[in-house]
């Protein structure tokens, strides 16, 4: 069993690759396109961001594997403002799993926070136009996630004005 999960950035695709690779005692693989290409289909959990490829080279992966998921957000606003933050503070070490609070999204310029949301969106009509293309209905972190989790990476619900 091989599973590709193309997500945009942000919406516990790398939650959902760690769920699945449990339940079915694979390996998961996390982002191998920062340092592989061609990326191989493998037996494996493989999760990917949807703008990291080009439209043809993604349609090419998934004919690598069993199954793909497509997996997006509904919330923008906070998709963008958690991935806005990660960069931010973090950079390219990015600490994806690291718990964050809205002390830390004031620090971000809000212009960034505005390319950071032309991004999620552009990533957001990648996952529609990819679930036309291969007649894949999209899975979203609201409906597989808690929101009132006390597990969740955010700590908080202050929000910035987009």
């Amino acid at each position: 069993m091989s599973v590709l999960i193309i997500a945009i950035p942000r919406s516990g695709g790398t939650a959902l690759m760690h769920q699945l690779a449990d339940k079915h005692k694979l390996r998961a693989r996390f982002e191998p396109e920062l340092t592989q290409w061609p990326v191989e289909g493998k037996k494996d959990i493989t999760k990917v961001i949807v703008d990291r490829f080009s439209f043809v080279d993604i349609i090419s992966l998934c004919e690598e594997y069993d199954e793909v998921l497509l997996h997006s957000r509904n919330d923008t606003i906070a998709c963008a403002e958690s991935l806005a933050t990660m960069h931010h503070h973090w950079g390219s070490d990015s600490h994806a799993e690291k718990p964050w609070h809205a002390d830390l999204l004031k620090e971000v310029p809000q212009w960034y926070l505005e390319q950071t949301c032309h991004r999620v969106l552009h990533c957001q009509v990648l996952i529609e136009m990819l679930s036309n293309e291969l007649n894949i209905t999209p899975t979203y972190y609201e409906d597989m996630f808690d929101l009132n989790s006390k597990d969740r990476l955010r700590k908080d619900l202050d929000r910035t004005i987009l």
